[in-house]
């Protein structure tokens, strides 16, 4: 399928995406909870939904780093009291470096700036003057703010 026939079709949809993933990762979205305070949407899976539906207006490269950006919390998830996950963008990088060749994307140094980054992008105001000229002067830096956006979108209940 042609990606613009993707971009306007109905099998852009997060499910179907998720589909494409391991059941072993998937099954483990909703169980997942956050904490309420920074997602009041709730568990994992509800978030990434509606990150994903946001960024895939913005193509398809978008989409597939919102499927990516916080997988890695399955795997970095402190537990139901203090619901941290400390270094998950490392993980979500390792599952993009297994997965990404099962999506139809586009720009893979897009998605992975985004993933690598997403964090990063959000403490940009607490950050030194050299940090942020570096991620300033990253290629997708414009990119990695309009994710910014999408991201926070996400957070909110369904």
């Amino acid at each position: 399928m042609k990606l613009k026939a993707l971009l306007e079709s109905q099998d852009m949809d997060f499910d179907r995406f998720l589909e494409k993933l391991p059941p072993e990762i998937t099954s483990k979205l909703k169980s997942i909870q956050q904490n309420e305070l920074h997602h009041p949407e709730g568990n994992l899976y509800n978030h990434m939904k509606v990150v994903f539906d946001q960024a895939k207006k913005r193509g398809i490269d978008f989409a597939i780093a919102a499927i990516f950006h916080d997988l890695g919390k399955i795997d970095t998830y402190s537990g139901p009291e203090t619901r941290h996950f400390y270094g998950h963008e490392k993980k979500s990088l390792e599952y993009l470096d297994k997965y990404l060749h099962l999506f139809p994307y586009q720009d893979k140094n897009m998605i992975y700036e985004i993933v690598k980054n997403h964090m990063r992008i959000k403490k940009m105001s607490e950050m030194r003057p050299s940090k942020k000229k570096a991620l300033e002067d990253n290629p997708y830096y414009r990119q990695m703010l309009d994710f910014q956006q999408d991201d926070l979108t996400g957070r909110k209940r369904e």
